[in-house]
């Protein structure tokens, strides 16, 4: 037996040299260690081409006390989590084979934005972001998401929403009536062609609703509750022909008492310049701050412009002369 002790000193060695590089070099299984780096004084992880999972989660369990984490034109096709950090922030984008995103990433009190940019998630899991209780910013921008769920849970301090880019074709009734803080909800550059009634049910008054570059040709009152008017509706480029009074004069209403918040856009619809319109060209004359913050267009003589400079509606009776005309 003592002649085997030479031999079993030497591989003794060998595994106390290996143990030494590990701790030194981190987990060996980790085959590309600088895919992830520390930056800016340690606060900031940066993971860039990461080939795969496996080595993404590798790479995370080799550092911690990171308030960013950045993951971005990786090959992952699963977020399983965050490692053993909890970041205030964390951007996963540009990443076009992820399409999952596993509860474990939101199990997070601390974090407060969180973007989804450019990836693969179809069907993302709303479900999951309860336990997210400090989640202030949410972006899902351009991930090809088509459907979204019947309602949204709960984020108490949830008040940015970026649905933008996407092929979302229906907003459900209430979709967002859980969300108590919410101030934005982006969803322009979808493919929305209608709204059911509801579709904008908030708790709050004055949020922003982006609905630009889509595909609506009728917009009516009734898609927001009487008690959560919006104080920034973008509608350009859609399909709209007509503006009724009976859905814009409340909305504008309700936006001046908001000030520099407030703003309606609806440049890029084929609405034309007629005395349909009079009732906001007149509006705008008697109450000069509305121009400030209704940014309404009309095609006059095969040009877009703006209402207020329309001849057309300047030359039209006024609002009680016209509906006298109409109704005779």
């Amino acid at each position: 037996q003592l002649h085997q002790m030479p031999q079993i000193v030497k591989i003794m060695k060998i595994f106390l040299l290996g143990l030494l590089l590990s701790c030194v070099l981190g987990d060996p299984e980790c085959q590309e260690p600088f895919t992830c780096t520390i930056e800016v004084g340690g606060d900031v992880l940066n993971c860039l081409q990461v080939p795969s999972d496996q080595e993404l989660g590798c790479q995370l369990q080799l550092h911690s006390d990171y308030s960013e984490l950045y993951i971005r034109y990786s090959l992952i096709t699963s977020l399983d989590g965050t490692g053993t950090g909890a970041p205030r922030s964390l951007d996963v984008s540009f990443n076009r084979q992820l399409t999952s995103v596993k509860p474990e990433v939101f199990q997070n009190d601390k974090m407060k934005d969180a973007i989804f940019k450019s990836n693969g998630i179809y069907s993302f899991p709303f479900t999951y972001l309860s336990p997210a209780k400090s989640l202030v910013f949410l972006s899902l921008l351009d991930n090809g998401i088509k459907v979204l769920p019947d309602s949204i849970p709960d984020v108490p301090n949830l008040e940015h929403l970026d649905l933008n880019h996407n092929l979302i074709k229906d907003v459900p009734a209430g979709v967002f009536s859980s969300l108590s803080s919410l101030k934005m909800v982006q969803l322009a550059d979808n493919k929305i062609a209608s709204l059911l009634p509801q579709a904008f049910g908030f708790k709050t008054q004055g949020v922003g609703v982006d609905l630009g570059w889509n595909k609506l040709s009728e917009f009516t009152l009734d898609v927001f509750l009487s008690s959560s008017l919006p104080r920034f509706l973008d509608l350009r480029e859609n399909l709209l022909t007509y503006l009724p009074e009976t859905t814009f004069r409340p909305i504008i209403e309700n936006m001046k008492s908001f000030g520099s918040r407030a703003s309606l856009l609806t440049s890029g619809n084929p609405v034309a310049c007629t005395c349909d319109l009079r009732w906001l060209y007149d509006w705008g004359y008697r109450e000069r701050e509305i121009q400030n913050f209704v940014h309404v267009s009309c095609t006059e003589s095969a040009r877009e412009i703006n209402i207020w400079e329309s001849k057309v509606l300047h030359d039209c009776p006024p609002k009680d002369q016209l509906e006298e005309l109409n109704s005779t």
